[in-house]
């Protein structure tokens, strides 16, 4: 079964709107009812050929397929398999729920919060509607080292490959709207005013416990609902997947592990450059959000970069994951060395480069193991 998303679009009546979810079955639907229960006619012959017939209509687009398994983690490729979505578009989907929450946020005054309501539900609604606005980024991201996955069976009409990479353009165009949106500052553009309206319930019992703070933490909340996206795009299993697709593609185009390496830095850490206006410990050169995010970000590709080869990704791709942060530490040390910074980012650019330098300068040790084997530790140090 699926899970549906509400049909309520941007600009909608809620007076007129005839149906929030499909009131009948689809195509699917009656397509396994005639195999389960259809039973033979004189023209269609035996069962057996009647419901091979039946089968063979499974490279139809209105009959795809997927189970549980294949909307679980980042081990499931196909970007077409999500709960909670009704497209067959991630990308149109997202702009359009994005479109849908924004216009909820502006007035969530006037509708959240009842005359004689207290004022902890603005926090309950204020945290749906941003939930609904970041989840759809999670399926858009899915498309980069995505994989179509067809269940057809080779001998079926229109038949399909069973894996199809999804067009280099495309997973471009995904990083491109993930860049400018869930990992871009701006979307998360709250009103001050709004934010201190956001208090948590006091109110305990069996169902839950009162949170501990009072006061919305919109830093962690933040960082909370970028991550949902950013682990599709960092995680080794996705990055595997990009590094062996360049493998199983035949045409000119590829969107590689190196690029896609390159691009995701690029996107969280820009180019780095010293500032060109005056910055202040008010107005960071890199505000509070992009550090945390950051951060967040070094934390898995610092992982990665430690792991033991071919532990986490083959040694090959973990070089070019190494390459990148030696790369990014030196843009680093370098922008320390340029000009002045405030205290926040000059503080955070120097824990960077330090967890760096920990990860990848460390000198290999070697130490008895059992058996007389030796076991080595750390990596080679940088030359």
């Amino acid at each position: 079964m699926d899970y549906n998303a509400l049909l309520f679009f941007p600009g909608d009546d809620i007076e007129k709107v005839r149906h929030f979810a499909n009131p009948a079955i689809g195509p699917y639907d009656y397509w396994v009812i005639e195999y389960g229960y259809r039973t033979p006619a004189r023209e269609d012959g035996s069962e057996a050929a009647m419901l091979a017939k039946i089968a063979s209509r499974s490279p139809e687009k209105a009959l795809a397929y997927l189970t549980d398994e294949d909307v679980v983690g980042t081990t499931s490729v196909d970007p077409d398999a999500n709960r909670w979505d009704m497209t067959s578009d991630p990308l149109e989907w997202a702009k359009i729920r994005i479109a849908l929450a924004d216009s909820l946020l502006k007035d969530i005054k006037s509708w959240a919060v009842r005359a004689d309501g207290p004022n902890h539900e603005l926090r309950g609604y204020f945290s749906t509607v941003m939930f609904e606005k970041v989840r759809n980024l999670q399926y858009v991201s899915r498309l980069v080292g995505g994989q179509y996955h067809s269940r057809n069976r080779s001998g079926d009409p229109e038949a399909r490959p069973a894996l199809q990479i999804v067009e280099p353009a495309r997973q471009r165009e995904a990083m491109k709207l993930i860049g400018e949106t869930i990992l871009s500052d701006s979307f998360f553009n709250f009103e001050p005013a709004l934010l201190n309206d956001l208090v948590a319930t006091r109110w305990s019992d069996f169902a839950g416990r009162a949170p501990s703070r009072v006061d919305f933490p919109v830093h962690q909340t933040i960082l909370n609902m970028q991550n949902l996206t950013l682990m599709n795009l960092v995680s080794p299993a996705v990055l595997q997947r990009i590094y062996d697709a360049e493998m199983k593609s035949a045409a000119e185009d590829k969107y590689t592990a190196a690029e896609h390496l390159s691009l995701l830095r690029a996107t969280i850490f820009g180019d780095l450059k010293a500032p060109q206006q005056q910055v202040t410990d008010a107005k960071p050169f890199i505000s509070s959000i992009r550090r945390n995010l950051q951060m967040q970000y070094l934390s898995y590709m610092l992982a990665a970069a430690e792991s033991q080869p071919g532990a986490l990704m083959s040694a090959d791709l973990q070089s070019m994951v190494r390459f990148s942060m030696r790369d990014l530490g030196n843009q680093i040390e370098a922008l320390l060395k340029a000009g002045k910074l405030d205290l926040a980012s000059r503080a955070h650019l120097t824990e960077a480069k330090n967890r760096i330098d920990r990860v990848l300068n460390v000198p290999a040790q070697l130490v008895p193991g059992t058996a007389g084997a030796t076991i080595t530790i750390g990596a080679e140090p940088a030359n």
